[in-house]
């Protein structure tokens, strides 16, 4: 059986989507799930959805954070309707 984050990724790649890693260090600290440029997620209105490798007291387990990110991206994507969004214009 894949892994949620083998799923997540197979997802990610269909969606057109990216994942920017955030390294410090030499130490991943969260992976920014990006949806192509002028979309948001459509389950979050947003840009991106993260998985923190670096857990914080409060975060789930990885896994369980995978799992999540397939929850987000499970309706695809939409455009983004924010006529000054920074984020669309970098």
């Amino acid at each position: 059986m894949a892994s949620a984050k083998s799923k997540a990724l197979a997802r990610v790649a269909a969606l057109g989507a990216e994942i920017d890693y955030a390294l410090v260090e030499g130490r991943y600290l969260d992976a920014n799930v990006d949806a192509p440029p002028g979309q948001v997620w459509a389950a979050t209105g947003t840009h991106c959805v993260v998985v923190h490798f670096m857990a914080l007291d409060d975060a789930p387990p990885v896994s369980q954070q995978w799992l999540a990110v397939l929850d987000d991206l499970a309706d695809g994507t939409r455009p983004c309707t924010t006529s000054d969004c920074d984020y669309c214009q970098e």
